[in-house]
């Protein structure tokens, strides 16, 4: 099994759909999309919320590759104690 299931999910803009160009003030926390000019007067925390649907994809994905990691390395270990799985 992997030992490092790291992921990064790029955040969009919710209006253009760019990921590459957020500038972020730092004194107030406000974040605005460099090729639209949206916004996001809630910060990286409004713009994960409008992620949402992506990063629930990304996870479930993650899930289903680690559980299916699991199995791999339960049946080889079963395997190699001799036991035979069906």
């Amino acid at each position: 099994m992997k030992q490092n299931y790291n992921k990064q999910i790029k955040l969009l803009c919710a209006t253009c759909g760019s990921g590459d160009f957020f500038d972020k003030n730092e004194e107030t926390g406000v974040i605005t999309c460099k090729k639209c000019n949206r916004i996001y007067y809630g910060g990286y925390d409004e713009i994960v919320e409008l992620n949402q649907q992506s990063i629930s994809s990304n996870v479930e994905n993650m899930r289903q590759e680690v559980q299916q990691d699991l199995i791999k390395d339960l049946n080889s270990i079963y395997k190699k104690a001799g036991f035979k799985l069906k």
